[in-house]
């Protein structure tokens, strides 16, 4: 219907003027998209030098990781269950070790390690079943990356990009981000924080870490004191370098004299120097903060005086039981953990 239509002097230029800009808008675009790629790739580059730890030891030619995760359900939850068995399914394709809990009833998974507990053990302790399973592992697995089985990780290439990171660093966080699910599977946006940081670095909350097989033996394995089931929280913030937070405020004078030593130990052996994966995490739904009462838990264990070696053992295995005058402090944490009454 424009066809007849003939253009001015001034509307032709009107045309080549927009076009004028349009150009100019699309080469800065161009610059902008440049500009953003580059400043990616100096923060990556500066991570991976600011972060390598290791500067000493020559690269290793190769690397092999196993994947190791506990399975331990006392609530008899169908959530927990169904979580570690997808996470399963998408490990497939690795070298994964699993360790399954159990103090009453039968195993549930065909894990690597089946762990029989008595009812004296029947508490909150998966870094206990990690360090074990790591203990365990064949002597080939030179380097471990402890994964939470509620954890999803976006990045396809995380497994050989923590290899690589390995030749160079003694700890790895395998995600940079960490977005929380609801029930219903949506993205649960009260729910995402971060720990402190240190330096230009924040560590995520879900625990995701790869290390040398023999600085991790050499560490004494991840912090295994805590049974409130929040135990990720204390390497984080032993890495981080914090010492007084809210969270480190609520741990019992006990609990935070046992995390003090292991934060030091931590300082002597990685520097305050993390290398972290660049990719998101997604963490399945399990109840989240609110409902799982992690603050509450560590308020009620600093009220009731809890003092580690004390009112715990550990067996020869390396699990932790109640001591045999704890008693009392053995129910009131079943009414507080909401764990089930055995028949």
């Amino acid at each position: 219907m424009f066809a007849g239509i003939k253009l001015g002097a001034e509307s032709s230029h009107a045309i080549c003027h927009k076009q004028a800009v349009f150009e100019r808008l699309n080469f800065v675009a161009r610059l902008l998209d440049f500009q953003v790629l580059l400043l990616r790739y100096i923060d990556l580059a500066v991570c991976s030098r600011g972060f390598n730890v290791d500067g000493n030891n020559q690269p290793v030619e190769s690397i092999m990781l196993g994947i190791v995760s506990p399975y331990i359900n006392l609530a008899d939850d169908w959530q927990v269950r169904e979580n570690f068995l997808a996470f399963q399914k998408e490990m497939s394709e690795f070298p994964l070790f699993t360790v399954e809990f159990c103090c009453a009833g039968t195993f549930e998974t065909d894990s690597f390690l089946r762990v029989q507990g008595t009812l004296r053990q029947r508490m909150f302790q998966p870094e206990r079943l990690i360090n074990m399973l790591v203990r365990r592992l064949p002597a080939e697995i030179d380097a471990v990356a402890w994964i939470d089985p509620r954890i999803v990780l976006l990045n396809p290439s995380w497994y050989d990009q923590a290899k690589h990171a390995l030749k160079r660093s003694r700890i790895v966080q395998l995600m940079s981000n960490v977005r929380w699910l609801d029930h219903s599977g949506l993205l649960e946006p009260a729910l995402q924080s971060r720990v402190p940081s240190f330096g230009t670095l924040s560590l995520q909350a879900g625990a995701a870490w790869a290390m040398r097989r023999e600085t991790f033996e050499h560490l004494g394995g991840v912090f295994a004191w805590d049974i409130a089931g929040n135990g990720n929280a204390w390497l984080q913030n032993a890495l981080a370098g914090e010492i007084s937070n809210r969270f480190l405020q609520l741990a019992s004078v006990g609990m935070y004299k046992e995390f003090l030593t292991y934060a030091q130990r931590c300082r002597q052996v990685f520097q305050s120097q993390v290398h972290v994966l660049p990719g998101d995490a997604l963490q399945r739904f399990q109840g989240n903060g609110r409902e799982r009462l992690f603050w509450l838990r560590h308020e009620w264990l600093n009220r009731a005086g809890y003092t580690p070696r004390e009112d715990l053992h550990e067996s020869q295995d390396g699990l932790l039981e109640w001591a045999t005058n704890r008693s009392f402090f053995e129910e009131h944490y079943r009414s507080v953990m909401e764990l089930p009454t055995l028949p």
